[in-house]
């Protein structure tokens, strides 16, 4: 298994692995978005990471390979700057690579890979200290909120169109 793994740990946010249907068993639905987050931190004033090296990836990845592509791209450094801890850091930007697909029918799409970086409040960077890792906690949980209800609309709309079972 990879240094990100599928979990979720409550400080820090590796890599979330989700699924998400309309129908009430999403994992067995015909019909689905599945769908993984990864959150990384870089300190204010530098670059995000490029995700341009992973485009549009075709259908037959698997989400394994997809968690595996984020791993490859985000440092372990990145990834476990805990902003609770961060010394001599005045600001700190999260940022969160996604990605998700489409499956219908049990035939899954390509996958669609986005970056996002996260706001706190009316500010687009977060101070170090435990209330600002809080607050990209919740940032990051909305975001993943927002996706899949954006996801899910989007899921239903095209099951009309494809006349799906």
């Amino acid at each position: 298994m990879t240094f990100f793994g599928i979990f979720r740990i409550s400080v820090l946010i590796f890599v979330v692995s989700t699924n998400s249907s309309f129908a009430e068993d999403p994992v067995s639905s015909p019909c689905r978005v599945e769908s993984v987050f990864a959150r990384y931190y870089e300190l204010d004033g530098k670059a995000p990471l490029s995700i341009k090296s992973i485009g549009i990836l075709g259908a037959q990845v698997a989400k394994n390979m997809v968690i595996d592509l984020i791993d490859d791209i985000i440092p372990a450094s990145k990834a476990v700057h805990l902003i609770a801890n961060l010394s001599g850091a005045k600001a700190v930007n999260v940022y969160v690579i996604y990605a998700h697909r489409f499956v219908h029918n049990n035939k899954p799409g390509s996958w669609y890979v986005s970056q996002k970086k996260l706001w706190n409040g009316d500010v687009d960077y977060f101070l170090p200290g435990q209330h600002s890792l809080n607050n990209a906690n919740s940032a990051t949980e909305y975001l993943e909120e927002d996706k899949a209800k954006e996801w899910n609309e989007d899921l239903k709309k095209q099951c009309k169109e494809k006349q799906c079972r």
